[in-house]
């Protein structure tokens, strides 16, 4: 009513404050600049205050005020809850402007190079090799060893980018062929870790968080219950239209069914 924001927790979610391709249509249709400038004003100022170009990362709760990190015990480096929006756009957005804007591609490749270095693990055990996306606590470094459901957006976006670099080659001389192989690969190591959240169930459908150990998953008793994401079967999606591999389309189904069998209420499902 007063057409004034109030920051009545203090901070805002990382995946929250930059939503650039709904935004850039809206003015799109609107012919008015006002909502695309001020979605690029955010990536700006988080960029100043986190160095987006060089490190790729932020903290998923960031000052309403200043973009600066916000100081709680609970702020995290995560890709799942509270994160994962603002890394998917980068690629989407990139993408939307006909791969023109080189400071989004140059923020996505820092977040790309960040990603391996710093939040990727992959386990050799008796229950299998499987590779998975950690979490870190912010300011002082300390690994979380879970992965969200959430997280499984990842696996499509990259294979998203190996896909786009295959049909728009000149755009990507820069970015270079063997890291777009790289990129494919580690969509579908993660791909497989996503699944194996839905296999180990008894019912096929994966639970909202999966603790990681030294051999593998393991159930985190405060999450055991199925939201409806979409981001394993989006990202199945992708991954089939890139590789032709039909083991894509035969998980996907699985998905479904097993939607069918334990989600489906009279009036759609729960």
């Amino acid at each position: 009513q007063t057409g004034k924001a109030e920051a009545q927790a203090g901070f805002v979610a990382l995946s929250e404050v930059y939503t650039p391709v709904e935004y850039k249509v809206l003015s799109e249709y609107t012919r008015d600049c006002g909502a695309a400038e001020a979605v690029e004003g955010v990536l700006n100022n988080v960029n100043k205050t986190m160095d987006l170009t060089r490190f790729g990362l932020a903290p998923i709760l960031l000052d309403f005020f200043t973009a600066l990190p916000y100081p709680t015990r609970g702020n995290k480096v995560a890709l799942g809850a509270r994160g994962d929006s603002f890394y998917e756009y980068l690629l989407k957005e990139w993408l939307w402007q006909d791969r023109t804007d080189d400071f989004v591609r140059q923020v996505y490749d820092a977040f790309l190079s960040t990603l391996e270095e710093s939040l990727v693990t992959r386990s050799r055990g008796p229950l299998g090799n499987w590779t998975a996306i950690l979490e870190v606590t912010y300011p002082h470094p300390s690994v979380i060893p879970k992965m969200d459901h959430l997280v499984c957006f990842l696996p499509g976006v990259l294979a998203l980018d190996f896909l786009s670099s295959e049909a728009y080659p000149d755009s990507y001389e820069r970015v270079g062929v063997s890291k777009m192989r790289d990129s494919l690969q580690l969509a579908e190591e993660l791909a497989a870790t996503c699944m194996e959240m839905y296999d180990r169930m008894e019912t096929g459908l994966a639970p909202e968080i999966t603790r990681l150990n030294s051999e593998g998953f393991e159930d985190d008793s405060g999450s055991m219950h199925n939201l409806l994401r979409p981001e394993t079967v989006e990202s199945l999606f992708i991954l089939w239209r890139t590789t032709h591999d039909w083991k894509y389309r035969e998980q996907g189904w699985r998905i479904m069914m097993a939607f069918e069998k334990f989600s489906r209420v009279q009036f759609g499902y729960s």
